[in-house]
């Protein structure tokens, strides 16, 4: 049965400002809690990234390609393309900022998955955790955690 996780989360600060963080495929300024280590080979479109998870995700590393980057409309796409140790497989994800007018913006988040190795909602509370660190991790790029 495949899993979908949405979530939106309203931040106050600029969508630019946002997307600069959300739109970097690279960096590892959203991963601490869930990733080590971020290695990137390529640019753009078909880049790859390799994230070396916590020991709650196996500890392995996981490679994930860039499927979609529109800074226009503020949107990543990734899939999963080396599951590593993690208990699911066909992941792909998406990002998107949107204008909630000139000074905050809503980050919403659409994953997708088939569990295996694992039921649904050990599945559920991993992906739960991961995303609700990659929001605290935003949320600290920001200065909005004070």
């Amino acid at each position: 049965m495949r899993v979908e996780i949405d979530i939106a989360r309203r931040m106050e600060a600029p969508a630019d400002t946002v997307w600069a963080l959300v739109g970097a495929f690279g960096s590892d300024a959203l991963t601490h809690g869930y990733v080590k280590r971020v290695e990137v080979e390529g640019e753009g479109l078909g880049a790859v990234r390799t994230y070396h998870t916590v020991e709650r995700l196996g500890g392995a590393p996981v490679r994930q390609r860039l499927d979609i980057l529109d800074p226009v409309d503020r949107v990543i796409g990734y899939r999963m393309i080396d599951n590593g140790n993690v208990p699911w497989t066909d992941y792909a994800g998406t990002i998107r900022v949107t204008l909630c007018g000139p000074e905050a913006c809503a980050v919403s988040m659409h994953l997708h998955y088939i569990p295996f190795g694992a039921d649904e909602q050990t599945c559920r509370a991993l992906s739960r955790q991961n995303v609700d660190a990659y929001f605290a991790n935003l949320d600290r790029a920001l200065g909005l955690d004070a």
